[in-house]
């Protein structure tokens, strides 16, 4: 099954808090939300494999913004996630590679590679404008 028929809600709750930037500020670019979604997918990477993540340097407001809110809503989505119970001991067999974490990276992947689709096909703001339609 595909990612957007089994974590729809995910996807569109990580892109609400996109959206929500760009309708505070219309004059935001496609690029702002590519940056923030690419500083998200590494700090997630990191999560996922266990490791410290490392919060993005340079960010412009409006990427931060993003940063930010995906993340609050990544915490959100952890918090009601049910615990999984960890391997008594590790071998690959014993990795989950369908924890929650991963799951979040796969859905972070695929909005960061969606954004930058439909910014070369429709311009600076392609993904905005095409995305905005869709969320309430």
């Amino acid at each position: 099954m595909a990612l957007e028929d089994t974590h729809l809600d995910l996807l569109q709750n990580i892109e609400f808090m996109v959206v929500s930037v760009y309708r505070e500020d219309p004059t935001m670019e496609d690029r702002e939300a590519i940056k923030a979604l690419d500083a998200l997918v590494q700090y997630q990477r990191r999560v996922a494999a266990g490791q410290t993540p490392k919060l993005p340097e340079h960010l412009s407001e409006n990427e931060q913004l993003v940063f930010d809110r995906v993340q609050a809503i990544m915490e959100e989505r952890r918090a009601i996630e049910p615990k999984q119970e960890a391997p008594k001991r590790f071998s690959v067999l014993n990795k989950k590679s369908n924890s929650f974490e991963d799951t979040l990276l796969a859905c972070l992947r695929k909005l960061h590679k969606s954004a930058v689709r439909w910014n070369k096909r429709n311009g600076k703001q392609g993904y905005l404008k095409f995305v905005v339609e869709y969320l309430p």
